[in-house]
């Protein structure tokens, strides 16, 4: 297995996924940017900001931390090599990041480098692309990218979300269809950066897409 698409596109997935992830016992789990709902069966933490600025409250599983002061990392993300030979967990935890970050192709080549399975949570690129936020604003305030999982090419995509989406409600898609995209991989995928190119290529691309995941055209 390479990539899987869990479905539907929602919270509860998540939290499912983090009761599988104790249930296995794995020896070493990295949890990627865990600062605001920490994975309490990680036993490893890389996080920029500290240990004791993370949110007790809001940590997914029902069990008690297994990572310590000691295990969590303060670290760039962005920042590779990541601090931990390769091949050192038995599988990685990202929630929410990869939208969030400067440089997503390395964080996920570092993750198949330092691990060897993992999940994947990001927003879906239909509800990035929608006007949800409560004051108009397209997808949420913060996020740097629009993304895509394809199965059958094992691939993810990150496409940078252009400002041209502010403002041209006719180039998004007419509903969100998922609010989030949750992936699983195995062994290895590929991340790719779509380049679009000016202002043109830019048109383009938002009004292939169609609002599903997919493109009208190739991609």
């Amino acid at each position: 297995m390479a990539i899987k698409v869990m479905r539907p596109g929602d919270e509860n997935i998540i939290n499912k996924h983090a009761k599988w992830i104790a249930s296995k016992g794995f020896a070493r789990v990295l949890d990627v940017g865990g600062l605001e709902k920490p994975l309490r069966a990680a036993t490893d933490v890389l996080d920029l900001f500290p240990y004791h600025q993370r949110r007790v409250d809001e940590g997914r599983g029902d069990l008690p931390e297994r990572f310590t002061a000691d295990t969590w990392r303060m670290w760039d993300v962005n920042k590779v090599p990541w601090p931990y030979e390769a091949g050192t967990f038995d599988y990685v935890w990202i929630c929410q990041v990869l939208e969030d970050i400067r440089d997503p192709i390395a964080v996920c080549n570092e993750m198949q480098r330092v691990a060897r399975a993992g999940f994947i949570s990001t927003v879906h690129r239909s509800y990035e692309s929608s006007t949800v936020q409560y004051d108009g604003v397209v997808g949420y305030h913060h996020h740097r990218w629009l993304i895509e999982a394809y199965e059958a090419e094992n691939r993810i995509d990150f496409t940078w979300k252009t400002p041209i989406l502010q403002h041209r409600a006719d180039l998004r898609p007419p509903r969100a269809t998922d609010w989030l995209l949750n992936v699983i991989w195995m062994d290895d995928f590929k991340a790719h950066e779509r380049h679009t190119g000016g202002d043109q290529g830019q048109y383009r691309e938002l009004a292939h897409y169609n609002g599903t995941g997919g493109h009208a055209d190739d991609h």
